[in-house]
């Protein structure tokens, strides 16, 4: 008789890897699509990422050796053939092709054509590991690295079918996505509440530290933005907050309203000194006791 376990209840252990070649860009939409998500998480590879990785997929074996970098927005990138000099053992290049890209035009300055169809049609396994952690974000509530594990997420199934389908669109693109319940025990609940939190810290810590950087020449519009990501990650907690330990959530919520009032001390101050309809800066002005 097959033994259950008591587990915790909607969330789970993620994992997955690949195999077989990265999916194409339209496949993915296609794959997002059957499985219930939006066809916009598959986003087109920019015309620039492709450039650069059509130049490095001609360096194969140590032989060769491609080079990219970006000048008054035109990319180049130059491929070098590797000899040693038999005279002093340096390493000798000598250029064997050469390509700029401007807007989305290609040329070959050395060599042959540079095709780029290739790179844009497909994606990499890395653009693919973001799709899915995006899915995980915006369509369930995230995915959390355990310390002692790399490459092992803890994931809150939102929906009740939601792993389902994430598991569906993985084997769609290729990838062997396995899920393993948690034990509803003191130590797993430790776990999961300390991956969850230390990625919500992270975030905290990142809003934190853009305000600390804002003067009073910071624009509100930047305020405004900061201010609505702030309200996301407020929304996470909440969505979050049955798989946190109650010390957890108090300390995220207390961390959040300090932050609010970082950046409420911040827009006051820009306020203060914005330019009034004169031209004139607007400051704040102080009395004194007579």
């Amino acid at each position: 008789m097959a033994s259950t376990i008591d587990a915790l209840s909607g969330v789970e252990l993620a994992t997955w890897t690949s195999e077989g070649d990265p999916p194409t860009v339209v496949a993915t939409r296609e794959a997002l699509a059957a499985a219930g998500f939006d066809r916009a998480f598959a986003e087109d590879v920019p015309t620039s990422t492709a450039f650069r990785r059509a130049a490095a997929a001609l360096a194969e074996g140590k032989d060769r050796k491609v080079s990219t970098y970006s000048k008054d927005e035109i990319t180049y990138a130059q491929l070098d053939a590797l000899s040693v000099c038999e005279t002093d053992g340096r390493i000798m290049r000598q250029r064997i092709g050469g390509w700029k890209l401007e807007g989305e035009d290609v040329t070959a300055l050395t060599g042959d054509d540079l095709d780029i169809g290739p790179a844009l049609a497909s994606y990499t396994w890395g653009d693919v590991t973001s799709i899915l952690r995006a899915v995980m974000e915006k369509d369930g509530a995230g995915s959390y690295a355990l310390k002692r594990n790399g490459g092992v997420y803890v994931v809150p199934s939102g929906a009740a079918d939601f792993l389902s389908r994430l598991e569906s669109f993985a084997s769609a693109v290729n990838l062997r996505f396995l899920r393993f319940l948690i034990p509803s025990q003191d130590k797993y609940r430790a776990e999961v509440s300390e991956a969850i939190a230390n990625q919500v810290y992270a975030d905290l810590d990142q809003h934190a530290e853009a305000i600390g950087s804002y003067s009073d020449s910071t624009k509100l519009g930047v305020m405004d933005n900061r201010h609505d990501a702030i309200v996301q990650t407020e929304a996470l907690l909440q969505r979050v907050s049955p798989w946190l330990s109650a010390t957890a959530d108090l300390a995220l919520r207390e961390r959040i309203g300090r932050i609010d009032m970082q950046l409420a001390a911040a827009r006051a101050v820009a306020e203060a000194h914005r330019p009034a309809a004169n031209g004139r800066r607007i400051q704040m002005q102080t009395t004194s006791a007579a």
